[in-house]
């Protein structure tokens, strides 16, 4: 099957209109993977479904007439997507970043496929269900308690009692999961690593900032205090 020009035209413009607006949900919070990315990705698809579809196929058909299996392509965009998707998850700490950018690029090339087999239906509906699903799911965490983790980095003059500053910590009603440190000999300072995790709904990182500020205060011979999410 050969496509005309017009719906070829039609079929990319729409891949690419879907994936921009996927990207502009994704841009909006900051992720490097955004408008362009997502718009590339869904007309990449749809040319890739185009090409496939356009482009005969080296087997005959059971009439005797060279056949064409899309197919074989999309299953390799789908393999392909996996690799991009990969490249934007990020692991820092105890928190992995990137999961739902992943699945928008993933998102992203489905949508752009089904444009580019002309399915424009299955397209605005799963367009619909995914951008109600990023926007309003968004809306929905922020109405329990979840965990947020941070990591506290305490440097202390001489050999203070790690084991006490955590108890300390931990009277705060935060958890300190766990904790690491090292000594500096030739300064005479310890560096201490404790990782926290405070359950909330709303202020958590006020919570984080009392108990930084409680730290401050207290007789502990501090000279620096630094904190990261996890």
């Amino acid at each position: 099957m050969t496509l005309e020009f017009q719906e070829i035209l039609i079929r990319l413009l729409v891949a690419a209109i879907i994936g921009t607006a996927i990207g502009v949900e994704r841009n909006i919070h900051g992720r490097p993977a955004g408008l362009r990315t997502h718009m590339l990705v869904s007309l990449g698809s749809a040319l890739f479904m185009l090409v496939s579809i356009n482009l005969p196929g080296s087997a005959l058909g059971h009439l005797g007439v060279i056949a064409s299996d899309p197919a074989r392509i999309a299953a390799q965009i789908v393999t392909g997507i996996g690799f991009l998707g990969a490249g934007v998850i990020i692991k820092d700490g105890m928190n992995v970043r990137g999961l739902t950018t992943a699945a928008c690029l993933w998102m992203a090339a489905a949508t752009g496929m089904a444009a580019g087999a002309g399915e424009f239906t299955l397209v605005g509906v799963a367009t619909v269900i995914g951008l109600a699903g990023l926007v309003g799911l968004h809306k929905v965490e922020s109405l329990y308690a979840r965990d947020a983790y941070f990591i506290l980095h305490l440097t202390l003059k001489g050999t203070p009692d790690a084991e006490k500053i955590r108890d300390q910590i931990a009277e705060t009603g935060v958890l300190v999961p766990g904790f690491s440190f090292e000594r500096d000999y030739d300064q005479d300072l310890t560096l201490l690593r404790y990782q926290i995790s405070i359950h909330a709904k709303n202020g958590r990182r006020k919570k984080l900032e009392e108990l930084v500020a409680q730290l401050e205060q207290s007789d502990l011979r501090l000279v620096r205090l630094l904190w990261k999410r996890a």
